[in-house]
């Protein structure tokens, strides 16, 4: 059943998702789920489905990952975009993290055209 309800946190309809993560915190709340304590561990930088993610992951698939993993703390970042945000911050208190990406573009390094994209693969 558990695995049931975590499949349903990628719907892509809202109320499905919410309901399916309100079961998981019941489960949780009645012992049914054991979740770890909150480690030392930090995720500040995960996509979800409103941007990219190749495995399709909710805002509320990433938090309950992160909350079942123990990280202490966990933002999302997604392009462009913020429909995330209020959706992952159930399941942190309210509190959500927002990284803000800066697109640009210079060609200030020799001539080597430097972007967001290429950033990420660069060989500097």
């Amino acid at each position: 059943m558990t695995k049931q309800l975590e499949q349903k946190l990628d719907s892509f309809i809202a109320a499905e998702r919410k309901k399916a993560l309100q079961a998981l915190l019941l489960k949780v709340a009645t012992g049914q789920i054991a979740l770890p304590l909150p480690s030392s561990a930090v995720n500040l930088h995960c996509h979800t489905f409103f941007s990219y993610n190749s495995y399709g992951y909710s805002p509320s698939k990433f938090a309950w990952l992160a909350r079942k993993q123990g990280l202490a703390v966990a933002g999302i970042v997604d392009f462009d975009v913020l429909d995330g945000l209020d959706e992952f911050g159930l399941l942190f208190g309210g509190v959500g993290v927002i990284e803000a990406q800066v697109q640009f573009a210079s060609e200030g390094f020799g001539g080597v055209v430097v972007d967001q994209e290429s950033l990420a693969v660069a060989d500097v």
